[in-house]
């Protein structure tokens, strides 16, 4: 008979193991799928912000060639302005 009720309570908390090590497994499932929904999302947002970057820098060239245009203008026109104002200190 202790044989008898030693087998059915090995059988019972070999059942319930079986039922928290599934529910374990499925647990760690439903980590997974919302973890690669997370990481789409990231790797998305990834893109996004390397995208706006590559634009920004883009963007940054040209402004730093139009400063650079800028200054030669204010340059040859500062060295104009000086070139007049000799002809016109000479003439007077």
């Amino acid at each position: 008979m202790d044989e008898l009720c030693r087998m059915l309570s090995n059988r019972e908390s070999a059942r319930r193991s079986r039922r928290r090590k599934q529910a374990h497994l499925s647990e760690l499932e439903m980590e997974v799928a919302q973890l690669r929904v997370e990481n789409t999302a990231l790797v998305k947002q990834l893109a996004d912000i390397s995208h706006k970057f590559n634009k920004a820098a883009v963007d940054n060239r040209a402004l730093k060639s139009n400063v650079e245009a800028l200054h030669a203008k204010v340059k040859c026109a500062h060295s104009l302005f000086h070139i007049i104002f000799q002809h016109v200190e000479t003439m007077l």
